[in-house]
């Protein structure tokens, strides 16, 4: 739950190994009721080994870095 983080702290999402072409997958990071990852409600994953740091700037606002 992103409420039970503070402001200042990062979270660090990393895709799975095995996803190809043939063998796609992806992930779907959608944070807390009223947050917004660089003003969208959610961000995808579809590469292999894909990776994204957020970082939260303020109450229910997060960052890409």
């Amino acid at each position: 739950d992103s409420d039970d983080l503070d402001v200042g702290e990062f979270v660090k999402i990393k895709m799975a190994a095995g996803v190809t072409s043939g063998n796609s997958a992806s992930v779907v990071i959608s944070v807390g009721s009223g947050d917004l990852i660089d003003g969208d409600a959610s961000i995808v994953l579809e590469s292999p080994y894909a990776a994204v740091n957020l970082y939260k700037v303020d109450t229910n606002v997060w960052r890409i870095l």
